[in-house]
């Protein structure tokens, strides 16, 4: 290893802990023009994901911050200014990557930002996910263009958004209550953006129509552990 030349190494991570490698850089200056591309690009995310699914807390679910990590190589006389960062285990350890010609390289942090990822939604009755965006585009846009006077109503009820159509019905699973809410807004946002004045926004479902929409969605074939769970568990 040259350590003549600074190294310089961008991670993804989740409450920092290193998740993916992304690209090494001989050049600070190389290294934060890449990144901010990185991050002008991800200014368009709708929904970014804020929680992941946790069969072990008790609320069955736990906050994910995900970020991004420039790491500085640290020669070896400069050790005393590694930066302290939990491992997968959970352990505090300084930064280390794989040996190098017998020594261990060491990083120092020199620069976090955080990392929006497009959270994704199953809906009932479909395979694979969508986005907040597929979601607006597949399911909502093509009721409201069908005929002048349609209208396309959507409500909260625990983790599921409900797209009402009138006569059909859509249910679109969320991680939790927050996420339902965070997709809801998101949706109306598009709909605001786009002066939709067929889309409608009511809010939670009042609880005099909770027994009814669950009552609709296991007529709809939605499996009961799903209809009365308000978190997803896989």
């Amino acid at each position: 290893m040259n350590y003549h030349k600074t190294v310089y190494r961008l991670y993804e991570c989740q409450n920092r802990v290193t998740d993916r490698f992304v690209q090494f850089f001989t050049n600070l200056n190389q290294a934060n023009d890449f990144l901010s591309n990185l991050l002008l690009k991800e200014r368009n995310v709708l929904v970014p994901v804020e929680y992941v699914i946790n069969s072990t807390a008790k609320s069955g679910y736990a906050m994910a911050r995900k970020e991004y990590l420039l790491l500085r190589l640290v020669k070896p006389w400069e050790e005393d200014q590694v930066t302290t960062l939990p491992n997968s285990m959970g352990r505090m350890t300084k930064f280390e990557a794989k040996q190098v010609d017998g020594q261990k390289i060491r990083y120092q942090v020199v620069r976090v930002e955080p990392h929006n990822v497009e959270e994704r939604f199953r809906v009932v009755g479909m395979t694979g996910t969508k986005t907040c965006q597929e979601i607006y585009n597949d399911l909502i846009l093509p009721h409201l263009s069908e005929d002048p006077y349609t209208t396309v109503c959507m409500m909260v009820l625990s983790n599921k958004l409900i797209l009402d159509y009138g006569a059909e019905y859509n249910y679109v699973l969320c991680k939790n209550p927050h996420d339902a809410v965070r997709l809801y807004n998101a949706v109306q946002k598009l709909g605001e953006k786009a002066r939709q004045r067929r889309l409608f926004g009511f809010g939670y479902v009042t609880n005099d129509k909770k027994g009814m929409w669950r009552k609709r969605m296991l007529d709809a074939g939605v499996p009961k552990r799903i209809v009365q769970t308000t978190v997803l568990r896989h």
